[in-house]
This record gives structure tokens, sequence and C-alpha cells, in this order.
């Protein structure tokens, strides 16, 4: 009884070693143990005392064989283990992606972009470009892989590595610069660059593209209102200079005359520490701005309840573009 009690142990242990790391349910198990410990017993019934041994040994040996194939069985029976599905890569950049008007946050004179659908380049240096009826004789662009290629005019392009993901804000890694665009030649510079979406829906996470100087001044001349703003928590831009200005929604938007299309054009005045008023033209009254305060990067405006027609919140913050 002992040699059997013996072999029964190594039977369990055989089993347990052989299926180490496989999934073997504990039925398994106790019934291959079951079917060796009959073989064993009928064994010891049938032959002689002295070869009741190594029938013993022949059993954990079968055993250890008949486990293998256990495992196997186990092994083959289980579903194949599918790999983790790899995670998605962003899709490329493509021209599409970017058609609208962007701000290139690299430098101070910040330039604006607009990119349209036909692959033509229109470039916003400062709110001049949009004041005039017609649009600036326009640049190109073009995208392959995480290339971007941006020729504001010719002879100056503009070549820059971005990489994902491609939604409200690009960020943009190398730049290579040919002269002559803006009297700088690099290639390949390493750059914490961004394009930022101003239209048709801008990024709303938009900072000024300017270090913030000091802190809100009331405004007092012209220049202290004088550039392209966005109007925030809308998709409004307003251009200013020399007294003039145009807003609207779809200043990217250039007929096949090239005229911009705007909301709005007219005239606006300093008219006192820290008041402004705009006058749209064809109306009557003006739109008029109190407590308007700068830091040359943003503008801060309340609309007086003196003011007539046109739109604008009673409160309303303007983003410096250029």
């Amino acid at each position: 009884m002992t040699a059997i009690k013996e072999t029964e142990a190594r039977v369990a242990w055989a089993l347990k070693q052989v299926a180490e790391g496989v999934e073997v349910s504990d039925a398994d198990q106790h019934r291959v143990e079951d079917t060796y410990r009959e073989l064993l017993v009928s064994g010891r019934q049938g032959l002689w005392r002295g070869r009741r041994r190594a029938l013993a040994l022949t059993g954990v040996a079968a055993c250890l064989v008949l486990g293998v194939a256990l495992a196997a069985v186990v092994l083959l029976g289980r579903p194949a283990q599918r790999p983790a599905p790899a995670v998605p890569t962003p899709s490329a950049l493509t021209a599409a992606d970017l058609v609208g008007v962007w701000r290139f946050d690299v430098w101070s004179d910040v330039p604006v972009w607009e990119f349209r659908a036909d692959g033509r380049l229109a470039t916003w240096n400062g709110p001049e470009d949009l004041l005039d009826r017609l649009s600036q004789q326009p640049g190109s662009f073009a995208v392959e892989g995480d290339l971007l290629t941006v020729t504001p005019s010719p002879g100056c392009e503009l070549r820059m590595r971005v990489s994902p993901p491609f939604g409200a804000r690009i960020a943009v890694t190398k730049l290579s610069i040919s002269s002559p665009c803006a009297g700088r030649f690099f290639d390949n510079w390493w750059v914490n660059a961004s394009l930022t979406r101003i239209l048709p829906t801008p990024d709303p996470r938009i900072q000024p593209g300017y270090q913030v100087g000091s802190q809100l001044q009331p405004v007092t001349w012209m220049t202290d209102v004088n550039g392209t703003w966005l109007v925030l928590g809308t998709s409004r831009i307003i251009a200013i200079s020399d007294g003039r200005y145009v807003a609207g929604s779809r200043l990217s938007d250039v007929d096949s005359r090239g005229v911009r299309s705007v909301d709005e054009r007219g005239t606006v005045q300093v008219v006192g520490h820290g008041e402004i008023t705009l006058q749209p033209e064809g109306a009557r009254c003006k739109r008029r701005f109190v407590n308007v305060t700068s830091d040359y990067a943003r503008l801060s405006l309340h609309l007086s309840g003196a003011s007539c027609g046109g739109s604008g919140a009673p409160e309303e913050s303007w983003l410096r573009l250029n």
C-alpha cells in the first residue's frame, strides 16, 4: 500500500509539474490521477510482488507522458491568444485639415496664414492685409507626411516637421527657412512652436501670441488698438489700422475676383481716456465702448448703454493675432 501511496503522490506531483503555467482544471487532474490509480491497483493484483515496484515506476513514467499529452490537449483546445490590438496611429496631416486661418506661434512678429482649399496661401502680416478689399497675391503650401512646406512669397520657403495630434493646435518640432524670409535663414532648427487655428473654429485654449507686458491700462492712442484681433468666445475677427476697421467671421472666404468676404467695414476712433467708437459704413450711429484697457496682447471692452445698432456683447475680450 505504501508503494501505491507513494506512486499516487508522484503522479500528482508530476501532473502539477507538467501542467505548470497551463490552465488545467481540478476535475481534469483528478480524472487522470484516478485512472492511473486503477491501473496500479489492477497491476498489483495480476502481477507478482517483485514486479509491483517496476509497474509503479512505469505508471509514473506513463503519467508523465500522458500528462504532457493532457497539457497539449488543454493548450490546443484553448482559443489562440490574440495579440493586443494595436493602438490606432493618428492619421497623417492632410491639406484639408489646414483649410482655414492659423496663427504660427514661433517668434515675436507672429504671422497668420490663410490656407485655402485650392492649395493657395495668404499671409496676414498685419491688419492692412485684411483692410484691402482685394486679397494679396497668394503663395502656396504642400503637405507630405509629417512635412509641411509653406511658401508665403517667391523665394521664401518654410519647411516644418509637425507631430500629431492634428487638431486645433499642431506642434512644430523642426523648422528650416530659406532666404529671404524676413531676414531669417537656418536649417533643421529645433523649435517649440505651434500652429493654432483661428478660423473657422478657434482653438478654445488660444493664448496671446505675444508676451504680456504690464497690467491692463486704459487705451489713449490709436496705436493701442491697431492690430488684428480675435473676439474671444467667437470666430469674429476685427482688423484695425489708422482709423479703419473690418470685421467678420468669414474673412478667409475670397471670391474668384479676389474680393474678401467681410461682415462689416467702417471707421474707428479713440475719443477719450479708455473710450473708442466703431461706426459701420452706412450706419447713422456708432458703437461706443468704454473702460477699454489693454496690455498690448489683449483688449478688454465694455459696450456702452448709449450705443446703437450692430453686434456686440456687453463685455468683450479681444486677443491680438498680430
